[in-house]
């Protein structure tokens, strides 16, 4: 029927007539628009219709772009309106006729790229019948080695009053169709409809299509909906979304004209994420999120389908809409390969319908079905569901078929269940059954009923419990896990652990009879690999003391520089500074964090001076912002940390080089935490945040001693203490951690030589010992503590630097940098300035 049409098409072409023009032939009628003579490229063609065309006893054929050979793109045509009738003698089988609409296609070899047709309204009818009353297709390519590509059809209103193909892209001649689009918003399609992303012919392949149905009804006869369908090619990350629009009274078997449908025991509505022949479908997607299924035989939604190949990595998403009909899911379906890697997701929808869920199926005695997965996170009423089964004949309930066969229907299929109140008439071939108790969850409820009176085989069965940090589960509980109306069969498993979050581990034991599953909960403990959350706040701690520092040198020096600068002439008595520092720094935590960022002062300061030396005092604004890396075994955490708050200060210095000093700091501190290898159920990543107040202190003293050849040698010995205050934080995982307040007590015992080159510069060089006494950083969760990262330890911080006060300018500028080692190892760069107004 393929080949009539094309013949067709060529009649088309050797009478074709002038933009808008008119052919009669064979009793075919072709409407055009756009240079039909072409063999070149042809693109930027953009044709309206809203008037009324008829036609008796044949096609209407409607071609906006056309070329012989070359390539088409980047055209439209844009129905808004009006009425396209065909009509025909039935008795001598004339009633077959349609129309046909082209937006861009290319007769003999080239691409059709980026073309579009769009309806805003219209009324399509063939009066002679049931069949077919039009065929809607954006891009037609031909010839292997071209493409159809980035073509779309969109369907906003409209009346069809018989069966309606629409493709946004057409691969012939072994061309491939890729990332075409089709989306329906509304019209009335009162005799089925057929939807097709792209469709793709001989060894075409069909890769990156969608059909997104957003409203409209479709009725009458079948709904086939293909994200993308191949016959010896592959069908690759095609994808149907289904959110509105009512799918309603499919009861005819009816077949289309230009295709005959011989698949598999088909449904009244079919929805196919990717569709092959004899090809592989790989990674292609069912979305039902919203709609209306209701029929009066079965529904069928395919993740991917292959009638001789392989259906794998496959999916179907039901996270909405209404199922009222008898509904059959199948991830992946291989009726003469293996269906491997396929998953299906409940998380929504509502209905009466009885919906049979199936991973994978295999239609070959041979063939394998593993690795699938159902995974149910609302409650459901279902009928059959299964990882893995092999297809032997027509549909009774659902599918006729068998649990075994000569392949694998077992091995790492998966049956997920985050939902109290599931219920299913039987179980089959799952390898994991997996039970994930929400935070909604009530204790005594019944995870999964099953209410077929056949047994239950679960002796190749493992069950895995896990639980959301803040559900309520607590020693001593007994979960239910399954009920049965038949006999359950069990394998040898007797006991196992629970993972609440990530952060408590119960031991459980499995209570097992031949009606009932049960755990019953016994001790927990805390995951050693918590204290990756809990690095966090050894981080906050210790960029806070980055700022201490900062203030307590750099800041403090270049305050006193300010306020010596100012002269009596200039009878200021308050001088602006500026101090800075940047630099990236490892603390040993019993893990570790890599610490990467910058801290600022900016203030005032003032001095006061009388017979037996000076006083400089003043108060400052500080902000620092900075990221970290933890590292605890294989586990990395991420996140960032600022603070903002204020200091005070003060420096006594004695005319004979004895300096004493201290300083007050209180603000507000901020941090995230984020780490992908500690994961909770299904791979969620791991996540919070946390702010606090902090503040902190620091005393000093110290002498400067004149030594010859314009050298100071200048040593002290410094106490820093800071609080960064506690919190709570839920992690995305549902606990809550509590984190304690975080001291940090240091004393820092060293020296720093400085030479003047001149009266311009001076350079210096500095060694000090540092010992950090606490630095813990505690938490709990649940009551149980957490390993405990801390910055205590011994470290070695070094120095160099360059201060430069050109003469006769307002700007003092000091470079330097600041290196550490021992438990605390990195590099820093500071930044002083003070400008003399």
């Amino acid at each position: 029927m393929r080949k009539k049409r094309l013949a067709l098409l060529a009649a088309a072409v050797s009478c074709w007539l002038s933009a808008s023009g008119t052919v009669a032939a064979e009793d075919q009628t072709y409407y055009g628009s756009g240079n039909g003579d072409n063999t070149g490229n042809i693109s930027d063609v953009n044709w309206v219709l809203d008037k009324d065309y008829s036609q008796y006893g044949g096609h209407q054929w409607f071609f906006n772009a056309y070329t012989k050979e070359g390539t088409v793109s980047n055209s439209t045509l844009t129905i808004n309106g009006g009425n396209y009738t065909v009509d025909g003698d039935t008795s001598s089988g004339k009633e077959k006729y349609s129309n046909y609409f082209y937006s861009g296609i290319t007769r003999k070899s080239g691409s059709a790229i980026g073309n579009g047709l769009i309806i805003n309204d219209g009324n399509f009818v063939n009066k002679s019948g049931t069949k077919q009353s039009a065929g809607i297709y954006a891009g037609n390519a031909m010839d292997k080695g071209y493409v159809a590509s980035d073509n779309y059809v969109t369907v906003n209103e409209g009346s069809f009053q018989g069966q309606t193909f629409i493709a946004a892209g057409l691969g012939n001649g072994g061309s491939d169709a890729i990332v075409n689009r089709v989306t329906v918003n509304g019209g009335t399609f009162e005799r089925g409809v057929y939807l097709f992303g792209a469709r793709a012919y001989s060894t075409g392949n069909t890769d990156n299509n969608t059909v997104t149905v957003n409203g409209g009804t479709i009725g009458g006869y079948r709904a086939f909906i293909w994200g993308g369908k191949a016959d010896d090619g592959d069908a690759r990350n095609n994808t149907v979304n289904l959110s509105g629009g009512a799918v309603a009274d499919m009861a005819s078997s009816e077949s289309i004209y230009e295709e005959t449908f011989t698949e598999y025991e088909p449904g009244d509505a079919e929805f196919y994420g990717g569709y092959t022949l004899r090809g592989n479908a790989i990674n292609n997607t069912v979305n039902i999120s919203g709609g209306s299924i209701s029929t009066t035989g079965t529904g069928l939604a395919y993740g991917g389908y292959s009638r001789s190949g392989n259906a794998n990595y496959n999916t179907v998403n039901v996270s909405g809409g209404s199922i009222s009909s008898k509904m059959t899911i199948i991830g992946g379906f291989a009726a003469g390969g293996d269906a491997s890697g396929n998953v299906v997701n409940i998380r929504g929808g509502s209905g009466n319908g009885d919906v049979y869920l199936h991973g994978g199926v295999t239609g070959c005695d041979a063939g394998n079905a593993t690795g699938n997965r159902i995974a149910i996170y609302v409650p459901a009423r279902l009928k059959e569901v299964s990882g893995g089964v092999y297809l032997t004949g027509n549909k009774t309930e659902g599918f006729a078929y068998n649990l075994t066969n000569n392949g694998d229907l077992l091995s790492g299929n998966e049956l997920y269940l985050a939902s109290a109140g599931i219920t299913a008439k039987n179980i089959y071939n799952f390898e994991t059954l997996s039970y994930h108790l929400p935070s909604s969850y009530q204790p005594g409820s019944t995870m999964l009923t099953l209410n077929g009176t056949k047994g239950t085989d679960l002796t190749r069965t493992n069950v895995v419990l896990s639980a959301a940090g803040d559900a309520p589960i607590s020693r001593g509980q007994t979960i239910n896990l399954i009920s049965s109306q038949g006999n359950l069969n069990y394998g040898s498993q007797t006991a196992g652990k629970l993972k609440q979050g990530v952060s408590l581990n119960y031991n459980y034991t499995l209570n097992k009879d031949s009606s009932k599953l049960q755990a019953v909960l016994g001790d927990a403990e805390v995951n050693s690999e918590t204290k990756s959350t809990v690095e966090t706040r050894a981080a906050q701690s210790a960029f806070l003391n980055r700022g201490a520092d900062l203030l307590a040198a750099e800041g403090l020096l270049q305050a006193e520089k300010a306020a010596e600068a100012e002269t009596d002439a200039a009878k200021r008595e308050w001088s602006p500074f500026f101090a800075a520092q940047g630099g990236k720094y490892r603390y040993q935590t019993g893990s570790h964090v890599d610490i990467s960022g910058f801290g600022a002062i900016l203030g005032v300061a003032r001095k006061i001076e009388n017979g037996s030396g000076s006083l400089v005092y003043g108060l400052a604004g500080e902000y620092g912002k900075g990221s970290y890396d933890s590292y605890y075994g294989h586990m990395r955490g991420e996140g960032d940390s600022d603070y903002a708050g204020g200091a005070l200060f003060v420096r006594r210095k004695d005319n004979g080089g004895m300096y004493y000093e201290g300083s007050l700091r209180a603000g507000r501190t901020k941090a995230d935490y984020t780490s992908r290898d500690f994961t909770g159920y299904e791979g969620t990543a791991i996540g919070y945040d946390t702010s606090s107040n902090y503040w902190g202190a620091h005393l000093g003293l110290g002498k400067a001693f004149r030594l010859a050849g314009d050298n100071e040698l200048d040593v002290s010995l410094k106490y820093f203490y800071s609080r960064t205050g506690s919190d709570s934080a839920r992690l995305t995982t549902g606990e809550t951690y509590h984190f304690s307040t975080v001291n940090s007590q240091r004393l820092r015992l060293g020296a720093r030589l400085t030479h003047s080159f001149n009266e311009c510069s001076k350079g210096y060089i500095g060694a000090y010992y540092e010992r950090e006494f606490d630095g813990d950083a505690r938490a709990s969760v649940a009551g149980y503590s957490t390993a405990t990262p801390s910055l205590k330890g011994n470290r070695g911080i070094f120095e160099i630097g360059w201060l430069h006060q050109p003469k006769n300018s307002n700007l003092t500028l000091n470079l330097g940098v600041t290196a550490a080692c021992g438990n605390q190892r990195g590099i820093a760069g500071n930044l002083g300035l003070m400008w003399k107004f």
